[in-house]
């Protein structure tokens, strides 16, 4: 019997992400409440991978993971250190090992950057992946 939305999320990406500072809401909705600290300000970044265009589902889904994580960080702009994410995934149908392998990637390459995710949405249809990058610069 194939995965649901929330047995995927439970499985591969809730019970490894890690809960980070600032977070008060994160992993189990759609949405995340983060407190920002006195002297900072918000900035928010998305990047989006179309299957077919930016990667294959045929690609080492570890590999993926990884590498959607580095192209949005490189979006950012220097000032800013990012510090959360969101992740939204469009798939045809949940294929187990290609998430498992894609969220090892993605959560290997977060952790060693100290982003932590906080939510994001899946959804069924044509394969894509959309990565929210939030951090914080201090204000002067």
């Amino acid at each position: 019997m194939p995965l649901s939305e929330f047995e995927m999320i439970a499985r591969y990406f809730r019970q490894t992400a890690r809960p980070g500072k600032g977070t008060v809401l994160g992993i189990g909705d759609d949405a995340a409440l983060i407190n920002v600290p006195d002297g900072s300000s918000l900035t928010t970044s998305i990047l989006q991978w179309i299957e077919g265009t930016d990667f294959l589902f045929s690609d080492e889904p570890q590999a993926t993971g990884k590498q959607v994580l580095d192209a949005a960080m490189k979006q950012v702009c220097k000032q800013v250190k990012p510090q959360w994410m969101t992740l939204s995934l469009t798939l045809e149908h949940i294929d187990e090992n290609w998430v498992a392998g894609f969220s090892e990637g993605l959560l290997k390459n977060a952790a060693q950057n100290n982003i932590q995710l906080v939510g994001g949405d899946s959804t069924c249809g044509p394969g894509a992946i959309r990565l929210h990058l939030t951090g914080l610069r201090k204000v002067n």
